[in-house]
């Protein structure tokens, strides 16, 4: 597992975010409006150079198909592990 980084303060809540050298960036929270908050879970953004994007699918192995999507590389309702699985997956994208 990555480590995590330190919560940042956004939108009443925490946040975690993770940068990576290929230009991706995965932004992790938790507020009473994001997807999963009710129930503890995580919802995330993933990032590429600043907008909104999905991981090329043969890189990803179809992972990010394992979870409920909402946008363009927005996902919810991720558990600790789901989150790790996703940001290990990030870490290997060149």
């Amino acid at each position: 597992m990555k480590k995590w980084p330190k919560s940042s303060p956004w939108k009443h809540a925490n946040r975690k975010d993770w940068t990576f050298e290929s230009g991706y960036k995965i932004s992790a929270f938790k507020y009473p409006e994001s997807k999963g908050f009710e129930k503890n879970k995580w919802e995330i953004i993933i990032l590429l150079k600043g907008k909104p994007s999905d991981p090329p699918q043969d890189l990803m192995e179809n992972i990010l198909d394992d979870y409920r999507k909402y946008g363009v590389g927005r996902y919810g309702y991720l558990h600790d592990p789901d989150l790790d699985r996703i940001v290990r997956m990030i870490a290997l994208v060149h």
